[in-house]
């Protein structure tokens, strides 16, 4: 389960009032990464969105920083607009 803010809900079908938190189902798929039970959309996708503040390109690439896959969070988010972007400014030789 992952916690939303109020207002950024995934699927208002998917969320759970636990409390006063809002929640919503979620999995980890085979590659690792946490998805949305209902669409399947990663969810670092999907806060990647919320981060920039519009939707994704298919082209777009979403990288996790030095917390890995595991962490969700804005800070932990950085989006490139191409593959190859991101193997040239996130995976070359420092």
């Amino acid at each position: 389960m992952v916690e939303v803010e109020k207002g950024m809900y995934p699927d208002k079908e998917e969320l759970q009032n636990i409390g006063d938190k809002k929640m919503v189902q979620t999995y980890v798929n085979k590659n690792g990464y946490r998805c949305f039970s209902n669409s399947g959309k990663q969810v670092s996708r999907w806060v990647a969105e919320k981060k920039i503040g519009r939707p994704l390109q298919k082209s777009e690439v979403v990288h996790h920083g030095s917390k890995g896959k595991g962490c969700n969070s804005r800070s932990n988010i950085t989006v490139f607009k191409s593959q190859s972007e991101h193997m040239r400014k996130a995976h070359s030789k420092r």
